[in-house]
């Protein structure tokens, strides 16, 4: 999941995506983003939307994510 797929908002605003994604670096030098799930989890305590776009097919990552949420 990334943006724009992936978005959260609070008190009217859309978050930076450096707010809750992570940024990776793997050994073969292959930037990787993903989203933060402590800093997401901390950010749904204070009160967020987070807002899934583009749902029309099944990926099993995002219906883990779902299910963990």
């Amino acid at each position: 999941m990334s943006n724009p797929q992936f978005r959260v908002f609070q008190n009217g605003r859309e978050l930076h995506l450096g707010e809750y994604f992570t940024d990776t670096v793997t050994r073969r030098g292959q930037g990787i983003r993903f989203a933060n799930m402590t800093r997401l989890g901390a950010l749904m305590g204070e009160g967020c939307t987070l807002v899934l776009d583009e749902l029309d097919f099944s990926d099993p990552t995002l219906e883990a994510a779902c299910r963990a949420l």
